[in-house]
């Protein structure tokens, strides 16, 4: 299976927003279920109608309905968006760069590093992934969360994260393989013995050394991995398409 590794800086959650909006969520879901109970009909639509605002606050803060849901069924906020402390989970906070988020999903692990404990690796799983894009850095906020039973991660920690994902058995061919021009990417197939085709392609993000292939080259067929015209250079780009059929490089099968 092909695996990739997205790394990313993080830091340790100190979100006094999700915290209040979590705390506003459980009061209004309270308020609601008492409206309920009590059949206090005169203020049952007011009460739904705070409770859905909290719940669309807490949307906008990039939580899934299920965390949404886990963070109500409480009686209160979740204190480790403030605090640290022995026994209780912390969230980390990565901030992924907008090409890279497509792949991620929660449920994934998170790795993290941090200088005040060199050599550890505290590991974490992704809870949810947000919906906006900071226009500045053109990152996406991912949050994980991660047990925290000798309080080592604290609050506004700096940290190296890096989410692992399993990509599942799909066809791949070698990044030496591939000619990027800038616009597009082009690979030589072997048509017949010492003659190749030049063929764009579509590519999915980089993956170790290979990248998953979405369209242009069929399993079984090989493609060149080095030889004089896979060069990253327009101008030889084009000379090269032009002589497509001449001999050289090695084949590799896919």
């Amino acid at each position: 299976p092909l695996r990739r590794t997205i790394s990313a800086a993080g830091t340790v959650a100190h979100d006094t927003e999700l915290y209040q909006a979590q705390a506003e969520f459980i009061e209004a879901r309270r308020a609601l279920a008492k409206a309920e109970d009590g059949g206090l009909a005169e203020i049952l639509p007011q009460a739904k109608a705070l409770a859905e605002a909290a719940r669309t606050r807490l949307r906008h803060l990039g939580l899934s309905d299920e965390l949404i849901d886990e963070a109500g069924s409480q009686k209160e906020p979740d204190h480790g968006l403030l605090y640290a402390h022995a026994g209780a989970a912390v969230w980390v906070y990565a901030n992924v760069y907008e090409y890279e988020i497509s792949d991620i999903k929660p449920g994934q692990t998170m790795l993290a590093e941090s200088p005040s404990f060199p050599g550890k690796v505290f590991k974490g799983i992704v809870k949810a992934v947000d919906s906006m894009v900071d226009m500045k850095t053109r990152t996406t906020r991912v949050r994980a969360r991660f047990e925290n039973p000798e309080a080592e991660l604290r609050p506004d920690m700096f940290l190296s994260t890096a989410i692992e994902m399993d990509l599942g058995e799909v066809l791949t061919v070698p990044r030496s393989a591939v000619l990027d021009t800038g616009t597009r990417k082009i690979i030589f197939v072997e048509k017949e013995p010492g003659r190749f085709e030049p063929r764009e392609v579509i590519l999915g993000a980089a993956a170790d050394q290979y990248y998953p292939v979405q369209s242009g080259v069929a399993e079984g067929e090989k493609v060149v991995t080095s030889g004089n015209f896979l060069i990253d250079s327009e101008s030889r780009l084009k000379a090269a398409l032009k002589g497509a059929s001449q001999k050289g490089g090695h084949v590799h099968g896919i």
